[in-house]
């Protein structure tokens, strides 16, 4: 080493002397020695630079001889190729005077710069210090020239500077594209190499794509796909895999016939093969495209994309997968977008952060379709992901890539049981305090769209979270925090929260540019309008249409003319049905059943407002009644006084409850009758008033009448059945509707702040997945007799009547929902 220093400070004192004595030959002479003892001398030229030396030959390169300029920049060639020493020579202010010696009229002069530049080029710094001082024009100037040497040397620079996405757009301003083209077609030994590794560059700029092709490119390309000089084939193909990102090139590239080149390379395993299974994945965007690569078999082509060992295979790899990715959430190709989910996830799991992490951005976009949702979960995805997120020093790009691929999971129902578990509620929990508020707000969103994960979480919080983040510029957010919105609202212990202080914001959802935004609006709409939870039966009698069940469950069918009550003496103004001879409504046609737990008698609850007293028949009071007349579930005896039923899970008597409805007070009572496990119990007006070790387990057929229509009860409204025993406080809840807010007003509410007409709206996006919660939310307003009104006059029954032929089963179904409450 000691001997190497000196050596290096004798050669260094010689070209000083040289230069001070202003011999040319003496200066040339010690530039050559320089130049050959540095060739392949690490040791050496580390001892040079320690020296000055790079100081030395900048002034060597002021000079005015071409000879001694030429000599010096072929001595940094070989010199500066490292990062240290070419920043040493930008620092010395070498730049300059190199791009200068590149306007020489010496050919060997040329060369050398052209040949130093290259070097230069080849690192970042280098590379901006040499756009700065306009090299580019000067290399643009060489590509043209005639000798070949120069040529190739000036296109190995413009290759090396073409990998700087800042520069790529300079290239093209300074000229290159035309002499890159033309140099496609070089007999020069690696200049046609250089001139499609520089164009491949390029055409990474969006804006270079378009350009390219205009100027002629992709016959060159082309050409070189089938050119026998296989080192060309994959820059060729990597070309044409940037091109493809421009959609508009990609019926320009079918025609030239680069499918078919691009098929055949690929079924070769090496760099090229992969490079062109990549371009016909990017390919695949175009109809056309894809039927011509699916007919010959080029979808096992492509998913050997990932079939590598090679790390820079996988990264490249990786990296196309992303950006084919950023199209797929509105893509047509479900075959070729859900084949590549499995690979996708494999490259999640790879140990090289660079792959890992371009896998996961595709991923990130893959999820926001519900069909790669599905897949993702099926080819355990959940986990890959939940594992690639907790890595030890794993950056927060990545981590946030992660966790918003699971939040958009969490927006499909099929995952939910998977998200659901314990450890993955728990790793959402604890990434909500996470410092980076990106990665905080995914978590909670996931939170957000798991139901019952709120239990975990302070749903209150929650929501306001939620409502703050409808207010994001970004739709993907928008739509998960609306969707987040729907799944609060259907839970009972939230919803009334969620509606009154979040209504106004989802209604603003329902006008969103964006459907899925809209689809999440409607939801959430449809989730807080619906009816109390688990009522299979809600008969409200707030219309002249007695049969219209609120629970949007039953089409019931009406008996003779139960009458509404006159003025404003229904209970909430206008609810309310007298029901004489021959008036009832009957449930379902063979009745309606509920189910109890397994060996046991059905479960349910019955609740209704009456009058009192009830009119004085002389005869039976029949409120409901199992079908074909069998038994009773609530009845009054022809005492007029005591209330029961008929056991007709033994003899069919009569059970009296001791409940004496003569006394009374005159007016609207809350009666509830909850039944199960061989137990029946009598609530009046909140309070338990009888039970019984008995209970009637017939079905539910006829409301307000006995079967024959000579039992009428009197007069009801608020008619509800559960399939469950309700408990003494949710009665209680139940009867203060008398004097609290209506079961209605967030009916009212929906419709009094214009959330009407933009479900009216969504019912004509022709997207069946917005359409059916739209199509739902309306059929829970129209049990509301204002809101039918506004859903008619809005233009809904039309449209709802154009949805029941739908092929969609599920949205024939709702709009047909819909429309009973509407005719």
């Amino acid at each position: 080493m000691g001997q190497s220093v000196s050596a290096a400070k004798d050669l260094v004192n010689d070209v000083k002397s040289a230069v001070d004595s202003e011999s040319l030959e003496a200066i040339i002479e010690a530039l050559k020695k320089i130049t050959s003892v540095a060739a392949g001398n690490d040791e050496m030229i580390d001892a040079l630079v320690r020296n000055k030396l790079i100081e030395v030959l900048v002034a060597c390169l002021k000079q005015s001889q071409d000879v001694t300029r030429a000599e010096a920049a072929k001595a940094l060639s070989i010199i500066a190729d490292s990062p240290k020493i070419s920043t040493v020579f930008v620092q010395c202010g070498g730049i300059y005077p190199v791009v200068m010696l590149g306007l020489s009229t010496e050919i060997s002069t040329q060369l050398q710069s052209a040949r130093l530049m290259a070097t230069l080029a080849r690192y970042k710094e280098s590379r901006k210090a040499l756009r700065d001082a306009q090299a580019l024009n000067a290399l643009v100037i060489m590509a043209l020239a005639i000798k070949t040497d120069v040529q190739h040397e000036a296109v190995r620079a413009i290759g090396n500077m073409s990998i700087d996405s800042e520069l790529q757009s300079d290239i093209i301003d300074a000229g290159a594209l035309r002499p890159l083209l033309t140099l496609l077609s070089s007999k020069h030994p690696g200049t046609a190499r250089q001139a499609i590794r520089a164009i491949a560059n390029l055409a990474e700029d969006i804006n270079n794509q378009k350009k390219i092709v205009q100027e002629g490119g992709l016959i060159y390309i082309v050409r070189l796909l089938r050119s026998k000089d296989t080192d060309l084939h994959r820059d060729a193909a990597r070309a044409i895999c940037n091109l493809a990102r421009l959609m508009e090139n990609q019926s320009k590239i079918r025609l030239t016939g680069a499918i078919t080149a691009l098929i055949d390379l690929a079924k070769i395993r090496n760099d090229a093969g992969i490079a062109s299974s990549a371009a016909l994945l990017q390919l695949c965007y175009h109809d056309l495209n894809q039927e011509e690569i699916l007919k010959n078999k080029g979808l096992e082509l492509i998913l050997q994309i990932v079939k590598t060992n090679d790390v820079d295979q996988l990264r490249s790899s990786a990296t196309n997968l992303s950006y084919f990715a950023q199209e797929a959430p509105s893509a047509k190709q479900q075959q070729i977008i859900l084949a590549l989910i499995g690979p996708v996830l494999s490259l999640v799991a790879h140990r090289d952060p660079i792959v890992y992490k371009m896998a996961v951005r595709a991923l990130s976009h893959f999820s926001l379709r519900s069909d790669c949702q599905r897949e993702i979960v099926l080819q355990n995805g959940v986990t890959i992901l939940v594992e690639r997120a907790r890595t030890a020093g794993i950056e927060d790009i990545v981590k946030l890539e992660c966790v918003r691929t699971l939040t958009n999971l969490a927006l499909c129902l099929e995952t939910h049981d998977q998200l659901r578990s314990t450890n993955y509620i728990d790793f959402f929990l604890e990434l909500q305090h996470s410092t980076n508020s990106d990665i905080s707000a995914e978590a909670r969103l996931a939170l957000g769209n798991l139901p019952n994960a709120v239990e975990s979480a302070d749903p209150t919080d929650l929501l306001m979270f939620f409502v703050t983040l409808c207010d994001s510029s970004d739709v993907h957010i928008q739509c998960k925090a609306t969707g987040a919105l729907a799944n609060l609202a259907a839970q009972h212990q939230i919803r009334d929260t969620v509606a009154i202080k979040a209504l106004d914001v989802i209604i603003n959802m329902t006008v969103s540019s964006a459907v899925s935004v809209r689809r999440e609006a409607a939801r959430a709409l449809a989730n807080i309008t619906r009816q109390p939870d688990g009522l299979i039966c809600w008969l409200k009698f707030d219309s002249p249409l007695a049969s219209v069940d609120s629970s949007c469950n039953l089409y019931p069918a009406v008996s003779g003319n139960p009458q509404r009550l006159p003025g404003k003496k229904g209970l909430h103004g206008n609810w309310g049905a007298m029901f004489a001879s021959s008036d009832a409504i009957f449930l379902q046609k063979d009745g309606l059943s509920v189910a109890g737990k397994k060996g046991q008698p059905p479960e349910w609850t019955v609740t209704v407002w009456f009058i009192a007293p009830l009119p004085n028949t002389g005869r039976w009071h029949t409120l409901l009644q199992s079908c074909h007349g069998v038994g009773g579930q609530i009845v009054v005896h022809s005492n007029q006084k005591e209330m029961g039923f008929f056991d007709d899970s033994k003899d069919g008597s009569f059970v009296s409850m001791g409940i004496d409805i003569s006394k009374l007070q005159p007016g609207w009572h809350h009666l509830a009758v909850v039944a199960g496990k061989s137990r029946t119990t009598f609530y009046v007006d909140g309070e338990r008033k009888g039970s019984t070790g008995s209970q009637c387990v017939g079905d539910f057929f006829s409301v307000g009448n006995c079967v024959d229509g000579n039992e009428p009860f009197g007069t009801i409204c608020d008619f509800r059945i559960y399939p469950h025993c309700l408990d003494p406080a949710d009665i209680k809840t139940i009867f203060r509707y008398k004097t609290e807010p209506l079961p209605d007003l967030y009916c009212r509410m929906v419709m009094e702040r214009g959330g009407v007409p933009p479900l009216v709206e969504i019912l004509k996006s022709g997207v069946a997945g917005a359409q059916i919660p739209a199509a739902r939310a309306l059929c829970c307003l129209a049990t509301f007799v204002p809101c039918r009104v506004q859903i008619i006059r809005c233009g809904g029954l039309v449209e709802l009547a154009g949805l029941v032929n739908s092929p969609v089963p599920e949205l024939a179904r709702e709009a047909m929902r819909a429309l009973v409450f509407l005719c």
